[in-house]
């Protein structure tokens, strides 16, 4: 028989022309290399034969799905980035249990079956995980506002674009509704309403939902939400002068922050939560003070003969707005956290109060009066290009303006 000898990478391999050559080859092959190599003794197994691929899809409805979209995580490690609806793949994942976690939904987006899932993954196969998410209506960069027609004692609440469109009047009680703020979220507002005496009330964005958060039959108005969301700061007469409290989101466990005999009033949070400005008259005239957020602390920040109320924090906590007479009329000024470097925006002779920033810090809203009624009107951080965005409004008191995160 024609026998040659060939040199291969797993030793000295026989092959011929010959049947047993054959064998001789499939048998080498089937078996791996050899211990003389210093290999595995051994099979081979084939590529992806003890992993397999797991398959994300995101379905989200409802009237406000997260705008940027979630993050897909396996086993807290390796993620991707996903869509509201759409489709991703982890593939050469390993064969057995795996935990599928979504990350990054906003708060008014809710998995409906929770935003972890365990899986198993099948070898040379994949395995679907579906999440599933309702979310809630949220008001985002919009303007909160109350009004009321003329010769009316009830407020309504409205809310409308930033550049004074796409108006709509939520359902409340016919009382006066007053001083709106949303959640941090944009799913809840917080408010005043007056019955008899003024109560602090939570709705949901579309107007449903009312529920009166402090039933005491006593004074409790101005609410300001704490930036996580969880707390809600307000001004009350509970204790017989109005002080600063603060509860829980839900109306539970209110604390009194002030505890002082003058009148404090109008709380606003810093964008990380350890302090709360607040107007007071407990040095004659109406100052601006700064505590922290559980009382501590109260300074003088505004200092000046003139009446200076109405503080609003800027989004990046570099800047308080507040309304002030020290001009001679009442106008809008900014000024820095511990007072100084106060500036006039609007310096027009027409009397303007109520200054809110936008969430980008780059625009403020506010009311300005004149020509007998009130109106609601934007301008830039500096002053620049105000703009009235109630001027074709029936309602000549157009007051309370908020900005929605």
């Amino acid at each position: 028989m024609d026998f040659t000898r060939r040199q291969g990478s797993c030793g000295s391999l026989w092959t011929g022309t010959q049947a047993v050559g054959l064998v001789a080859l499939l048998a080498t092959v089937l078996t791996g290399c050899g211990e003389a190599d210093g290999g595995s003794t051994g099979p081979n197994p084939a590529p992806g034969v003890s992993t397999g691929v797991v398959r994300v899809t995101t379905v989200t409805t409802g009237p406000t799905p997260d705008p940027d979209g979630y993050t897909v995580a396996l086993d807290g490690g390796s993620s991707q980035a996903v869509a509201a609806n759409a489709t991703i793949l982890f593939p050469d994942i390993e064969v057995g249990d795996h935990v599928v976690e979504l990350l990054g939904a906003t708060s008014n987006c809710v998995p409906e079956s929770g935003n972890e899932q365990t899986v198993s993954v099948p070898a040379r196969d994949t395995v679907a995980v579906t999440f599933v998410l309702s979310c809630k209506l949220a008001l985002r960069d919009k303007i909160l506002f109350a009004s009321r027609a003329q010769g009316s004692s009830v407020f309504d609440l409205q809310v409308m674009d930033p550049d004074g469109s796409n108006r709509q009047l939520l359902p409340t009680d016919p009382v006066e509704n007053r001083l709106p703020t949303a959640s941090p979220d944009g799913t809840i507002i917080a408010f005043h309403k007056r019955v008899v005496e003024t109560q602090i009330h939570l709705i949901n964005a579309d107007g449903s939902n009312d529920v009166n958060l402090t039933p005491d039959g006593i004074a409790d108005f101005q609410p300001a939400w704490s930036p996580d969301g969880s707390k809600l700061a307000f001004s009350t007469f509970r204790d017989g002068n109005s002080e600063i409290y603060v509860m829980e989101s839900d109306g539970s466990g209110a604390i009194n922050l002030t505890a002082h005999p003058a009148n404090d009033f109008e709380p606003s949070w810093s964008p990380d939560g350890s302090r709360i400005a607040f107007s007071t008259i407990r040095d004659g005239g109406f100052e601006i003070y700064v505590m922290g957020s559980d009382g501590s602390n109260p300074v003088n920040i505004s200092n000046n003969p003139a009446d200076d109320f109405e503080p609003d924090w800027s989004p990046n906590g570099t800047r308080i707005a507040f309304a002030s007479d020290r001009s001679g009329n009442f106008d809008i000024f900014t000024m820095l956290p511990d007072g100084s470097n106060s500036t006039n925006l609007t310096n027009n002779g027409i009397p303007d109060f109520s200054p809110a920033w936008s969430p980008d810090g780059t625009q403020l809203v506010f009311r300005s009066d004149s020509a007998g009624r009130a109106d609601i009107w934007v301008m830039g951080a500096g002053g620049a290009n105000p703009t009235n965005l109630t001027s074709d409004l029936q309602t000549p008191d157009n007051l309370d303006p908020t900005w929605t995160r």
